[in-house]
């Protein structure tokens, strides 16, 4: 599902653009996401791997992202703890075409400006400016057309409502990846795949 990717890389947090509303500044926040969306890994050495999220809000905007480890140590629980990371996003000039229809397939292509960060015991330190990464990539939908209605209620000092509704069709994954005029070969790793995504994140705290 397209939250696998907030999952996947925790450094960025929010990897999906948000638009969000503050209710009450110590009791309420809302966050929402309305539009199509389509994610994929690869890896292009035992020791490099990454991952491309693109999202286009119902405003029209498209988001995309990149996160590149290089050089990776990865602990048991597949966290890297060492390392240098490539990472970036833009909302411009972004080519996205998806299909929200039939599902068939979806591609991008766009040049994302990059930052470089040394990875130290699992924190991303010495962040400098890295140049750009040209991608290309494509989906085409494989299987089934799952849909993904849901509603998840938790506590934790705070009363959290996340209600997802979306579809995510499975993919096979093509990419192209360029940093700073190098081609680094890349294929796909893990999880592709394109979609809708209706989904709403409520958090109401006691005041106070």
């Amino acid at each position: 599902m397209l939250r696998r990717m907030l999952v996947l890389i925790a450094s960025t947090l929010v990897v999906i653009p948000l638009v969000a509303t503050r209710v009450d500044a110590s009791a309420r926040v809302e966050e929402a996401f309305h539009g199509a969306f389509a994610e994929g890994a690869w890896r292009s050495s035992s020791t490099s791997f990454g991952w491309t999220l693109v999202s286009r809000e119902q405003d029209g905007t498209t988001h995309f992202f990149i996160h590149q480890f290089s050089d990776a140590t990865v602990n048991a629980e597949g966290d890297v703890i060492s390392g240098t990371v490539f990472e970036g996003e833009t909302t411009s000039n972004v080519s996205f075409a998806i299909d929200t229809i039939h599902y068939a397939g979806a591609s991008v292509s766009g040049v994302i400006p990059v930052s470089r960060c040394t990875i130290v015991d699992g924190n991303e330190t010495n962040c400098v400016d890295a140049g750009t990464v040209s991608l290309s990539a494509s989906w085409v939908g494989v299987g089934a057309i799952p849909h993904f209605p849901d509603t998840e209620l938790s506590w934790d000092g705070c009363l959290q409502v996340d209600r997802n509704s979306s579809v995510e069709r499975e993919a096979n994954f093509t990419v192209s990846v360029t940093l700073n005029g190098q081609l680094l070969p890349a294929s796909q790793d893990g999880f592709a795949g394109f979609g809708r995504g209706n989904s709403r994140l409520i958090f109401a705290c006691p005041a106070g």
